[in-house]
């Protein structure tokens, strides 16, 4: 791990510096644990076989946890180190330097000939780092099917992230409480939920307005 240092890191640049240690900072049982426990959840409650787009796709942690064809995947990461380093380890699958505030379908297109998705997923914190949170679920739910589905997760109020304690780096990033996520899905949601856990707030959208 490189020295730490107080600079104030856009997320690109800090995602950038850490890229080459990110898997090693969190290889742990207890971030195995919650890595299986987040991921079932989206496998056996939210997918079934739909097209997947993975917002914020770091080196590609969903692949060693859901058993995705590449065809039916699409990582995407502001980070170019991240995705360099996810097409090293998951080389049939598809991966976009693109970042979630800009994206649009036709910069999106999978090889396989789609732009939009099924279900659309952003872990751990990803969307706390898109500034403004309403605005970056309408760029995600503007590249979902009509029926497509949503899940996120966003720091809770309070929470320092672990990566950035780890990486002594400083990044701007928001969070959230469950009522400030729950008004925000229900603009454009008819039916989701939102769950709290000791450092997230999770955002599942099942059926749009």
């Amino acid at each position: 791990m490189k020295e730490p240092t107080s600079e104030q890191y856009t997320v690109k640049n800090f995602y950038n510096h850490i890229a080459a240690d990110y898997d090693a900072m969190w290889n742990t049982s207890s971030a195995d644990a919650e890595n299986r426990l987040i991921f079932d959840m989206i496998g056996c409650d939210l997918w079934d076989g739909e097209t997947i787009l993975d917002v914020g796709s770091g080196t590609g942690l969903m692949l060693e946890y859901m058993s995705i064809e590449p065809s039916r995947y699409l990582g995407l990461d502001c980070s170019e180190n991240m995705v360099k380093i996810a097409r090293a380890k998951h080389p049939d699958y598809s991966f976009r330097h693109e970042d979630i505030r800009f994206a649009d379908a036709e910069k999106l297109t999978h090889p396989e000939g789609f732009s939009q998705f099924g279900l659309a997923v952003a872990t751990f914190g990803v969307l706390s780092y898109a500034g403004d949170l309403r605005r970056a679920l309408g760029r995600i739910e503007y590249l979902l099917e009509d029926n497509g589905r949503l899940f996120f997760m966003v720091y809770r109020e309070g929470y320092i992230p672990e990566t950035h304690t780890m990486s002594g780096c400083a990044v701007v990033h928001n969070t959230y409480s469950a009522s400030q996520v729950d008004a925000i899905m229900a603009v454009t949601w008819a039916d989701f939920f939102v769950l709290e856990n000791e450092d997230f707030i999770i955002g599942v959208g099942t059926e749009r307005r």
